[in-house]
């Protein structure tokens, strides 16, 4: 596994104009999947033993679509100022940190019962030489609470991640994120 595989599972990534911002999020995914027992990215599901209906990569994938189409339309329309190079590295990131929570064999990771994917794929965004930006996305994309910088780019994947998986759990399970996060019974949403 090179940087071409994971370029090949994340085109989005060829979007980005910093090379080292392309290679630090190339050299990242490679870390995380080292470091876990999944033999391929690609079979990693989204959210092992409750969303399986679409994998991981479809997912961060998905997100880096809506998230670039909104900072180039924040950008263009709206003279925003924003590093879209981080927002495109940030939402193919995201979840990264799931394969070191997830056990390929089912269940958490032992070090998955302590810490959950957000801090375990910032702390691979550190070792992967990444941005102080970039692993602040990837820690706080799903953090309630206190966060100690709230950038555009970090409210950019926190909102198109939320939408993606609504999105995909509406469509896929009737269900709402909510409704998965709070434990409350699924229920078939109303159409």
């Amino acid at each position: 596994m090179d940087k071409d595989y994971i370029l090949k599972l994340f085109p989005e990534l060829d979007s980005i104009t910093d090379e080292t911002v392309k290679e630090g999020a190339a050299r990242a995914w490679l870390l995380s999947l080292k470091e876990s027992d999944w033999e391929k990215i690609e079979d990693m599901p989204w959210i092992p033993g409750v969303a399986e209906f679409i994998t991981n990569v479809d997912h961060c994938r998905g997100t880096a679509k809506i998230a670039m189409a909104l900072g180039r339309a924040l950008i263009e329309q709206e003279k925003v100022e924003l590093n879209l190079d981080y927002v495109i590295a940030g939402a193919v990131l995201h979840d990264m940190g799931k394969p070191l929570e997830y056990s390929a064999k089912g269940g958490k990771t032992e070090i998955g019962k302590y810490l959950l994917h957000p801090q375990l794929g910032a702390n691979i965004c550190m070792k992967a030489g990444l941005p102080a930006e970039i692993t602040n996305i990837v820690q706080y994309h799903n953090t309630p609470g206190e966060i100690p910088v709230r950038t555009l780019e970090l409210e950019i994947i926190r909102s198109m991640d939320h939408c993606h998986a609504d999105s995909m759990l509406r469509k896929h399970a009737g269900l709402t994120v909510r409704d998965v996060f709070t434990g409350a019974t699924p229920k078939p949403i109303k159409k």
